[in-house]
């Protein structure tokens, strides 16, 4: 019984364990239900030859870099066994973790903002058709060659390891006072971006409705 109740009392940097723990399961739960459906989605498209066209292709390309972000996520469940919150073991399993994490969130973003940047040229400026079919190159290798340029910078003050319930960009320092380089970079190499990239697309979508 004592055992039990030191388990549950257990806080990383103020926090239950438990409740992060809980968290990450949740979200690894969900990382391997869009995983499978992604696997599903692509296996039924190539099943059905539908990459023929170049749109078809682009959606195909961007369900691939979800699948791989979402595998990623549900990876992160080994953090239960692990315990990356208390167990300095495998602090740099997390890191790595971290950084691919980063970089496939990156990747996804861009491959589908590539599907919208596409479909919005194909609608406002249809004369340039034949020239985008020959923008394929672009459209595949971008979205997994640019984020490179981006994903090393929170290495150049060890900013990767773990993130509250799972491992990306460090909130906390080891005596649990705010990581405020960290605060700093999740919004300068991921949420600005991400806020951006989705207005960007809102207004693509308006446009072409």
């Amino acid at each position: 019984m004592d055992g039990r109740q030191s388990e549950d009392n257990l806080t990383f940097c103020n926090v239950s364990v438990k409740e992060l723990r809980y968290i990450l399961i949740l979200c690894s739960t969900d990382g391997s239900v869009c995983a499978f459906l992604c696997a599903v989605a692509i296996a039924a498209m190539i099943f059905f030859r539908l990459f023929t066209l170049l749109t078809h292709r682009l959606l195909l390309y961007m369900l691939i870099a979800v699948m791989c972000y979402s595998s990623l996520v549900a990876i992160q469940l080994l953090a239960l066994w692990r315990d990356y919150l208390l167990n300095k073991e495998y602090a740099n399993d997390c890191i790595a973790e971290g950084f691919l994490l980063m970089y496939f969130a990156w990747v996804m973003l861009l491959a589908t903002l590539m599907v919208t940047l596409h479909l919005t040229s194909m609608v406002l400026f249809p004369s340039l058709f034949q020239k985008l079919t020959k923008m394929e190159p672009f459209y595949l290798l971008f979205p997994w060659i640019f984020p490179l340029f981006i994903v090393w910078i929170p290495f150049v003050h060890s900013n990767y390891g773990i993130s509250g319930s799972w491992c990306w960009i460090r909130l906390y320092n080891e005596d649990c006072t705010q990581n405020k380089e960290g605060v700093i970079e999740e919004y300068a190499v991921w949420y600005g971006e991400l806020i951006v990239g989705l207005v960007f697309n809102n207004i693509a979508l308006l446009a072409i409705a």
